[in-house]
């Protein structure tokens, strides 16, 4: 009986083990991309990597970075920094040639990059309360600025703003011209 259940549990070690999928050539090349960015901006920007992903089930469609700051981050500040993010990574996965042949849409822009910066206290990992910005994201062509309640420990939805992704990038320009 024992050698019976041994042999089983081989057999099954061997099958499973046969099973393993192995990730194909345009996530890895894509994982390679974002983490290398990542540790760009923890190093540039102070950005610890909390998320990593995106949507390339054939071909890459969509590539994911989860941010988490450590700032305390007005609607202009927050708007700033997520566009350089943003805008610092689009050239980055085009002149990659070799993921280039598994973009889905080439030139890759910034509706292919879905980042998000959560902003956090320091000592408590929480969210950052108003006024100022605890996350910000892209979705369906805004940059949206949400506003967290750590007394009701949920989002307001009432102080969420959000700007057409053209609008936020002419601000940010005109704001460096005045500088």
């Amino acid at each position: 009986m024992k050698i019976f259940l041994l042999l089983v549990v081989v057999l099954v070690g061997v099958l499973f083990s046969g099973c393993k999928s192995k990730e194909s050539d345009h996530v890895q090349l894509a994982n390679s991309l974002m983490r290398k960015y990542a540790q760009k901006m923890k190093k540039e920007k102070g950005l610890e990597l909390s998320g990593i992903g995106g949507a390339m089930m054939y071909k890459v469609s969509e590539l994911s970075l989860d941010f988490i700051s450590k700032e305390k981050l007005t609607i202009p500040e927050a708007r700033k920094l997520y566009l350089e993010v943003v805008e610092g990574f689009i050239p980055i996965v085009n002149s990659d040639k070799k993921i280039r042949s598994y973009l889905k849409n080439y030139p890759f822009t910034h509706e292919n990059i879905d980042f998000t910066i959560a902003f956090v206290e320091p000592r408590t990992m929480r969210d950052v309360d108003p006024p100022y910005v605890a996350h910000v994201f892209y979705c369906r062509g805004e940059v949206v600025y949400s506003f967290f309640n750590t007394e009701k420990n949920m989002f307001n939805d009432d102080l969420q703003y959000a700007e057409k992704y053209e609008d936020a990038m002419r601000i940010v320009q005109l704001e460096s011209k005045n500088d």
